[in-house]
């Protein structure tokens, strides 16, 4: 379904996921396209999504578990199915003893580009 259409995907992704929708180049978004054309790489992406079921009940299974180091947890203020929906800092309370949570400003679901 993607496949042969990566860029049409990916600037929707980038326009609707992001903060400013102007936030990646032209030839940034060209270096994504050059690697999610790749075979087997945007399965790669979806299986990340798909796996979610999974990853609440490995989650479940070993809640009693916390992670032993500091974690620290970023997250786009403005990324609706995130940082408007959940007290961050507060899930990941649950998962690690030690948790720094920073809220980032004029950021949607990809701080690391935004």
């Amino acid at each position: 379904m993607i496949a042969g259409r990566e860029e049409i995907w990916l600037r929707h992704f980038f326009g609707q996921w992001s903060y400013d929708p102007r936030m990646l180049t032209d030839d940034e978004i060209a270096v994504y396209i050059r690697a999610y054309s790749q075979p087997g790489a945007v399965r790669g992406a979806s299986d990340d999504y798909r796996a979610g079921s999974v990853d609440v009940a490995q989650d479940e299974q070993d809640a009693d578990e916390l992670i032993g180091c500091p974690t620290l947890a970023l997250w786009g203020a403005d990324f609706d199915a995130v940082g408007q929906q959940f007290d961050v800092p507060d899930v990941w309370r649950g998962m690690a003893h030690t948790v720094r949570g920073v809220s980032i400003p004029r950021c949607g679901h990809l701080p690391h580009e935004e």
